[in-house]
């Protein structure tokens, strides 16, 4: 009968749908992972306060001027028509004249406590933590608030690193937003793309700090972005790059494996012969292939080895084949299964 056939086909497809589906809307990360990222330099920029530092951003998003006087930079997703952003803000603290903060004034700053205090009017609290960034006393302030401009209410959800330059006091703004009434999908967008905020977090670089408090340069006079190196792993930040490999790890084996999990477990619930198992297999794992090279391209970044993509073979066929034998032959020699 063909039915089996027709419903083995249309579940491979219905599987390799989903998963491309996921790996577009359920990794923003992965651009960022597979090396297609800029970096935007603040030194010498009008709004810095003579802060410098660097940091990297996916390629499809767009930079872009921020319009108020202690905004830098702010980057929005899907080529600036996103309702995803990031944004360097930066505040001026007022210190009196010679005043310098020694490392243990720094982590008094950013403990939890003192770290709520710097919640905008109307927040409500999601998490405050110290940690570090360059080696220096910095903290993560997550909230959600609401606001109202020109008669519309939105709901922003906003994770943010928090360190001090000088007398600088430097917050990178990462937030997603939506209608006021959209709090369940604006909390999945925001763990959606944490992980990418992580990373991005995770880029930012202090120049002064490893060049003895000497200017490095970056890139051309006047230029206050520059486009990243061809390698797609941060080798230089042992702790970026661990994060990175993590999260390549989990999203590629994770996209690979749907099809033939739900094939094994949801719509056939049996295992298949070897034969049909290495059929499918192969399919699903050249049609992925194709499709991130395809990706790769479109994005103007360097084509893997495909390598993942065979080993995720052998592992499909044995999820999809695991528990299958033949049946006993019966009277007339014939055996089934």
């Amino acid at each position: 009968m063909m039915t089996r056939p027709l419903l083995l086909i249309a579940a491979v497809i219905f599987s390799l749908a989903s998963s491309l589906l996921l790996a577009q809307a359920v990794d923003p990360a992965r651009e960022f992972l597979e090396g297609s990222r800029t970096t935007f330099s603040t030194e010498g920029h009008a709004k810095a306060n003579g802060l410098n530092f660097t940091i990297a951003y996916p390629n499809s998003w767009a930079a872009a001027e921020g319009e108020r006087p202690n905004i830098v930079q702010k980057f929005v997703s899907e080529g600036g028509r996103g309702l995803e952003m990031a944004m360097i803000v930066t505040k001026e603290l007022p210190l009196p004249p010679g005043t310098v903060l020694t490392n243990e004034d720094l982590k008094e700053l950013f403990v939890p406590s003192e770290l709520r205090g710097m919640l905008p009017p109307g927040a409500i609290l999601v998490d405050a933590r110290s940690t570090q960034i360059e080696a220096e006393p910095a903290g993560i302030l997550e909230y959600t608030m609401r606001a109202d401009r020109a008669g519309m209410a939105f709901l922003i959800q906003a994770w943010t690193l928090n360190f001090i330059s000088g007398n600088t006091l430097v917050q990178v703004q990462f937030q997603v937003g939506g209608p006021a009434a959209s709090e369940g999908d604006v909390a999945r967008r925001m763990a959606a793309f944490k992980p990418l905020f992580t990373l991005m977090a995770n880029s930012i670089v202090l120049p002064d700090k490893w060049a003895g408090g000497e200017r490095a340069a970056v890139g051309a006079v006047g230029s206050h972005a520059r486009q990243q190196s061809s390698s797609s792993l941060p080798s230089d930040d042992p702790s970026l790059l661990a994060l990175t490999l993590a999260v390549s790890f989990l999203v590629t084996w994770g996209i690979g494996l749907t099809p033939p999990l739900l094939i094994r477990y949801v719509f056939l619930r049996r295992p298949l012969s070897k034969k049909a198992a290495a059929w499918v297999a192969a399919g699903f794992s050249a049609a992925f292939w194709m499709a991130f090279l395809v990706l790769n391209s479109a994005l103007g970044e360097k084509p893997g080895t495909g390598a993942a993509w065979i080993i995720m073979f052998f592992v499909a066929r044995w999820i999809m084949s695991r528990g299958y034998a033949l049946e006993p032959a019966d009277a007339s020699g014939v055996t089934k299964g």
